[in-house]
């Protein structure tokens, strides 16, 4: 079982879909009476991640909560795990376009993960939090959002991640017709991001050819 914990986890962190595990119903089985509490947060954590990958959010909201319930908040890995919860309980939020609950679930990731000085996750979540704003025709507050986090990650000489969040900005300067701007980030976005390779976007950010 702790084998099987691990090679699921371990699936998780390479973005590796869930959706045909199938050997997660025994391993939660087994820690609802075995094993520490850190254990039966990650197995209710990476159960939800199953149903996330088969498309039923609220199944998966439902153990993304479960999981909530056996962290150990003075214990900073399971902090860690907290905000990375909190971060999918906020795009279950996003997909069933609940924009309020997933700006105070973002806003939970954001903090947990400050608290365990993991910034960079920290700054991630943030940016994350323009979409809410995005979808409630809030520009002008999702266009700060998008900059503030955007600075941030160019402070830590971080351009590659920078640049990675420019399409909410260059969305919303196509917005405004602002066409100087957006040939400006489209630029250093397939300059500096990382990804765009000859002419072509990675897998994940097709988005961007919209």
């Amino acid at each position: 079982m702790r084998h099987e914990l691990q090679r699921v986890q371990s699936m998780n962190k390479d973005f590796i879909p869930l959706d045909t595990v199938y050997v997660m119903d025994s391993v939660l089985n087994y820690y609802e009476s075995h094993g520490t509490q850190k254990d039966k947060m990650m197995a209710n954590y990476l159960m939800g991640c199953v149903h996330r990958d088969r498309g039923n959010s609220p199944i998966a909201l439902e153990y993304y909560r479960k999981a909530t319930k056996f962290a150990d908040t003075t214990d900073m890995d399971d902090v860690k795990t907290l905000s990375r919860i909190y971060g999918q309980i906020a795009d279950v939020f996003n997909r069933q376009r609940a924009p309020q609950l997933e700006i105070k679930a973002e806003k939970e990731a954001v903090r947990l993960a400050l608290k365990a000085k993991d910034t960079i996750t920290a700054i991630n979540y943030y940016a994350y939090l323009a979409g809410p704003y995005h979808m409630m025709n809030k520009m002008d507050s999702a266009l700060t959002i998008n900059q503030t986090a955007i600075n941030e990650f160019t402070k830590m000489g971080r351009k590659d991640l920078a640049a990675g969040f420019l399409p909410t900005a260059i969305d919303i300067y196509l917005r405004k017709k602002n066409f100087e701007e957006v040939k400006k980030l489209m630029s250093i976005y397939e300059q500096e991001s990382g990804l765009v390779k000859n002419g072509e976007v990675s897998s994940e950010h097709e988005l961007y050819y919209s």
